[in-house]
């Protein structure tokens, strides 16, 4: 080797690791700048109140398939809200298990309840099971919920009034994921879906909404009627229809209120988590909305810079990479704890290192398994 070529690789042994140590934290940096600006847009938006005398008739929508383990608690936090529910309807989606039969029970023992049950007998698939639904429906504004959550007291009534008072094409609410069988699982699982649903919050608050979770929404029938449903993935309706009202220059709004939130449990385990999240990537390729694609970047390059820190410290840069891990992690426990009032969630810092940890690894596996995931099932 010349003396030429051994400067060349000091000079590269010197600049490579400062330079994979720049691009870790330039990623970080940018991923932490989108974490404050949602965590000023929440604290700069008033919780919603249900104070207001202007109501609108809503119809409820919940498609259901084999839900006869929670069927009857949702069914019962419908009937127990605080205003009437002007119109629900079930649509039973090629049940297999005792689903129906508990609705039509609970429906004819509370004749006060203005429900109705509708069979899909087209294609299964809650996306089609949905629009059937909606189908059904006679007033102007529907709102979904799933099977397996129960809402708020208040829920329907600081909706409508909210609806009234805003007119518009989508409403955005919050869902609640609780951890109920005290895993440290599930409590890891619990605050990711969190943070989840604040970028999910403040996004639409700042006026370029990413993400809807059809476990608690509604919007107009006949935007939702009109719109392309992507009938090829089984599920996925909220955030297709998200990106058309965007497309189209509608209104899109979200329901920050405590009143509002449906709640559900964690997955049962970490094959049930992997299961719903894949679920949830695999109708990824159909989205095209720039936002959605921004935030995934972000979210992706701000998690992939930590690990870094392996590259790094064997290289001797180690505390660039560290210097990243806290940053980030920092960033998220300041964003989880603004949602304490809406989500109700423990803000343990331990747990949320754990999952800062973890995370990255999760996000990748994820994607790999989404690969052999079928679109067509629940």
């Amino acid at each position: 080797m010349t003396i030429t070529n051994i400067e060349e690789a000091l000079e590269a042994s010197f600049f490579l690791p400062y330079s994979l140590g720049a691009l870790a934290l330039l990623c970080t940096c940018v991923y932490v700048t989108s974490v404050a600006r949602w965590v000023l847009t929440w604290r700069k938006n008033e919780q919603c109140g249900n104070d207001k005398k202007k109501r609108t008739p809503v119809s409820v929508v919940i498609a259901l398939h084999n839900e006869e383990k929670n069927v009857g608690k949702m069914l019962k936090s419908l009937m127990e809200q605080t205003e009437t529910i002007d119109e629900v309807v079930l649509v039973a989606d090629h049940c297999t298990d005792g689903t129906e039969s508990i609705i039509k029970g609970i429906i004819e023992e509370n004749r006060h309840f203005n429900a109705k049950i509708v069979r899909n007998e087209g294609d299964a698939g809650k996306k089609n099971a949905q629009r059937l639904g909606v189908s059904e429906t006679r007033n102007e504004y529907v709102a979904v919920i799933d099977g397996d959550c129960e809402a708020e007291r208040h829920w329907y009534e600081t909706m409508s009034t909210t609806l009234a008072e805003k007119e518009p094409d989508m409403l955005i609410m919050p869902v609640r994921m609780k951890a109920n069988n005290g895993s440290i699982a599930q409590e890891l699982m619990e605050l990711e879906f969190v943070s989840l649903q604040l970028s999910t919050a403040a996004t639409a608050m700042d006026g370029h909404p990413t993400m809807c979770n059809g476990a608690n929404m509604a919007f107009k029938k006949e935007v939702y009627m009109r719109h392309d449903s992507r009938l090829k993935y089984a599920s996925g309706d909220d955030m297709f229809l998200l990106s058309a009202i965007k497309q189209n220059g509608g209104r899109i709004e979200y329901l920050k209120s405590d009143n509002a939130a449906v709640e559900t449990t964690c997955p049962n385990g970490i094959k049930a988590y992997y299961y719903q999240r894949t679920r949830w990537l695999r109708k990824a390729t159909g989205y095209t909305d720039k936002d959605v694609k921004k935030l995934a970047m972000t979210v992706a390059f701000g998690n992939a810079a930590w690990p870094t820190m392996i590259i790094l410290t064997a290289i001797g840069t180690g505390w660039i990479g560290l210097g990243c891990f806290i940053l980030k992690t920092v960033s998220e426990m300041i964003l989880l704890w603004q949602g304490r009032d809406v989500w109700q969630h423990k803000w343990n810092v331990v747990y949320i290192i754990m999952l800062a940890l973890a995370y990255p690894f999760v996000l990748l596996s994820i994607a790999i398994l989404t690969i052999f995931r079928d679109k067509k099932k629940w």
